[in-house]
């Protein structure tokens, strides 16, 4: 029995230690990124007791103007995003706007400031579909991508189709 035990605290052992990265710091580029404030909307949240040390930046809201897209709004209700850094340094954020339909790319420099927006899928491209959840495929964690999945959650074609229907329907019925 002591044997086995031993055996069984072997093998746990040797897949621990196969199965952990190489974290060395060492070779790891700082970038520039510095976290601060950088849209003309303040932070709305509020510290709690036991969060005193905790710093809430506010990055960017629809009233902004991006230096490199000044037209660009960033839309309403954010929902679910992804964030990469890119081979340049720079980060690009792709996030779902669920309350216009529709999916954003936001392009921020190496210091982390937004510079850049852009919609990738408007609402006629995800059929008026509202933009809910959403994940960021990455080879790291899954072995293929990068890739973002977003899902429709309420509203789009199908709704509409469907009163489309309805009215034709009562039509017949009057």
């Amino acid at each position: 029995m002591k044997t086995n035990l031993t055996n069984l605290f072997l093998v746990a052992l040797s897949f621990t230690v196969l199965s952990c990265n190489d974290d060395d710091a060492s070779n790891v580029e700082t970038e520039q990124v510095t976290l601060k404030s950088h849209s003309t909307t303040p932070a709305f949240l509020a510290k709690k007791p036991g969060f005193e040390n905790l710093e809430i930046y506010s990055l960017l809201s629809s009233e902004d103007k991006l230096s490199e897209s000044p037209n660009f709004v960033y839309g309403s209700m954010a929902d679910g995003m992804g964030l990469m850094k890119m081979s340049d340094g720079t980060f690009s954020l792709i996030n779902n706007i669920e309350a216009d339909y529709s999916i954003a790319r936001i392009s921020f420099d190496k210091t982390f400031k937004p510079v850049k927006g852009e919609y990738i899928l408007n609402a006629a491209a995800t059929a008026r579909t509202a933009q809910c959840s959403g994940s960021l495929i990455m080879p790291a964690e899954h072995g293929f991508g990068p890739l973002f999945l977003s899902g429709g959650e309420w509203g789009g074609a199908q709704k509409e189709f469907l009163q489309l229907i309805l009215l034709k329907v009562q039509k017949m019925l009057n």
